[in-house]
């Protein structure tokens, strides 16, 4: 599958998991490792929370991780019509990610972290519903699944960077940037960081 077939998704939105029907005539033997489990699931509306391996679906039944969840190909999932769509400040911010071509992104705690160059062209930078309704734009950072606001990514094009840190755990900050790169002649290497430990 093609990954401009899966720019039309957004985290959050819900999806139907197709039938029973479809994935035995279809030979689907793979689908979340064994076919016991993919029944189910078939013919649930899920809660779309991201998207790993560059074409792999990620849905629950609700937000909560341990409420279930499947991972599925973007063929398995029918669109539910009739729902809210992204505003037209979230579109347009993420065509400008993308018309940027190139920008750089850390992500990282005290245990470690990586940053370097994220193509947005090849990336899915998607629309995002969060839990509460508000609206985000969703990116892969250095691997993980990140979202900003509106503002933070009007606050990168103003200021050339931003960033936010979220509380992983009670000792725990993970912190997250992206700054513009002025000359996309000269993109900065991968690299990585982390604590030593005993």
């Amino acid at each position: 599958m093609k990954k401009e077939e899966l720019n039309d998704l957004v985290i959050g939105r819900k999806y139907k998991v197709k039938s029973k029907e479809w994935f035995e005539k279809n030979n689907i033997d793979d689908f979340h490792y064994r076919k016991a489990v993919a029944y189910d699931y078939t013919d649930k509306k899920m809660v779309l929370w991201e998207i790993v391996n560059g074409d792999t679906l990620v849905l629950g039944n609700s937000w909560k991780y341990n409420d279930g969840y499947v991972w599925l190909k973007r063929d398995a999932v029918d669109e539910i019509h009739n729902q809210k769509k992204p505003s037209k400040e979230i579109i347009n911010a993420i065509k400008k990610l993308k018309k940027e071509k190139y920008i750089y992104g850390y992500d990282g705690g005290p245990g470690g972290g990586s940053g370097g160059t994220i193509n947005t062209e090849e990336e899915h930078i998607l629309p995002v519903f969060e839990e509460d309704g508000s609206e985000a734009i969703y990116l892969n950072v250095s691997s993980c699944k990140r979202t900003f606001t509106l503002e933070k990514i009007k606050e990168l094009f103003k200021t050339g960077k931003t960033e936010q840190s979220f509380r992983a755990t009670e000792w725990t900050t993970i912190r997250t940037e992206l700054k513009l790169i002025k000359d996309k002649t000269k993109l900065p290497e991968r690299s990585s960081w982390e604590t030593m430990r005993d």
